[in-house]
């Protein structure tokens, strides 16, 4: 995508989207990279998570607005299918006044559900009203279904959101697209329905974080910026690790998030920024 459009964005005026239908496939995770990122350019977003877990209101000290994610409720009541949704009209309403960045995080099996209603009830428009650009980050692993639904995903938010930024994120939680066989079923998916999209698309990879290190932090309810921030006495009196281990663990975690936050500089246009 042109350089100059990305350079255009401003992140205090962006809706920001993650979404794959597939639980698992990390869309949490990369939405707490992106409120790190934000609040490190000093960017405070308004976060709204679409999923029964309350994992990004435990990562941060600030309010996280909820929305249901129960298909039972909404079998028994269709109506709630479309109602539970508004408080992200609301919440981007709220951002273009107050200058802040929207940042939605759509659980497993939603994502079908919230390009739905974002297309009955018109949001793009809205956004174009509020003066946020949607930007769509869909994030997949090298599952097959991960693929598929991430696929699924790129349409559905192509229907819904004609005016937005689309980014596929590759997380190579389980191994990369290249290293999977030209014969694999993973691969042709990939190669017939998700790859396609990358023409009009930007393409990041989520590493995997060497040992899995951040899963010493993370029963704690320790964010990846926390983490990188602790000295080894905090850490080791947290998680038990020894001092060694624990400075370790901390450079794996830092090695990850700066990793992160290069790419998104490159999609958002501030490679330069300090």
């Amino acid at each position: 995508m042109d350089t100059e459009i990305r350079c255009n964005i401003d992140l205090t005026k962006v809706f920001i989207a993650v979404m794959n239908g597939k639980g698992g496939v990390g869309k949490s995770t990369l939405a707490q990279v992106l409120i790190e990122y934000l609040i490190y350019l000093l960017c405070y977003p308004l976060v709204v998570q679409v999923d029964a877990q309350a994992r990004l209101a435990e990562l941060n000290n600030f309010p996280i607005t909820s929305v249901t994610s129960s298909p039972e409720t909404v079998r028994a009541n269709p109506s709630e299918q479309l109602t539970r949704f508004a408080v992200i009209t609301d919440r981007a309403e709220e951002g273009g006044l107050a200058d802040r960045p929207v940042l939605v995080d759509i659980g497993a099996n939603e994502d079908v559900n919230f390009a739905f209603w974002a297309t009955q009830c018109e949001l793009d428009a809205d956004l174009e009203e509020f003066g946020l650009q949607p930007v769509i980050f869909v994030v997949f692993t090298t599952e097959q279904e991960a693929i598929e639904k991430a696929a699924e995903a790129v349409d559905a938010a192509k229907h819904a959101f004609p005016s937005a930024r689309l980014v596929l994120v590759e997380n190579q939680r389980f191994g990369s697209i290249v290293q999977l066989h030209q014969a694999s079923s993973a691969r042709k998916v990939f190669d017939q329905r998700l790859y396609p999209a990358t023409a009009n698309a930007d393409y990041i990879i989520m590493p995997k974080i060497t040992g899995d290190s951040y899963a010493r932090f993370e029963p704690h309810r320790i964010s990846f910026s926390r983490a990188v921030q602790m000295s080894p006495a905090e850490i080791t009196a947290v998680t038990g690790l020894q001092r060694a281990d624990a400075k370790i663990c901390r450079g794996d975690v830092a090695l990850f998030l700066a990793a992160m936050f290069e790419q998104l500089d490159t999609i958002f246009g501030r490679d330069n920024h300090a």
